[in-house]
């Protein structure tokens, strides 16, 4: 008898974050100014609410994330994963063959332009963008 493949857990993140440096120069000079730091980050686990922690001051990342064993999916996985590499290296969230990436899956299925933002991709979708004023001033 066959077993059912069991479904992979998954948490979706997003991240705001700061720095003196120029993104247009690429996450990873971005986060390596010192000066760079995560604001807060977004999370859902397994389609479960969206909670927020708010990581300044010294503040930890919710156990709940950093111990996560199954898959991080994020936008721009390579974003994220840049932040983490620099502020929790030697963690899950530091590997990436960990990161699943919605904006190359939209790529990949033309959806949006090839620039697939978040913002087209949920304009071509016909969902709501999780971009609101806040997101986008921070």
């Amino acid at each position: 008898m066959k077993r059912a493949k069991q479904k992979e857990s998954v948490c979706v993140i997003d991240i705001e974050t700061r720095s003196p440096a120029d993104i247009k120069q690429g996450p990873a000079r971005y986060f390596a100014a010192p000066a760079a730091a995560i604001i807060c980050i977004g999370f859902a686990i397994d389609g479960g609410p969206v909670k927020t922690a708010w990581l300044l001051d010294g503040a930890p990342l919710p156990a709940a994330v950093l111990n996560h064993k199954g898959l991080y999916v994020a936008h721009n996985w390579f974003f994220e994963y840049s932040a983490f590499l620099r502020f929790y290296p030697g963690t899950r969230l530091a590997v990436p063959s960990n990161w699943l990436c919605t904006q190359a899956l939209a790529r990949r299925l033309q959806v949006g332009s090839s620039r697939a933002s978040l913002h087209e991709v949920c304009e071509a979708l016909s969902l709501t963008s999780p971009k609101n004023d806040e997101t986008k001033r921070l």
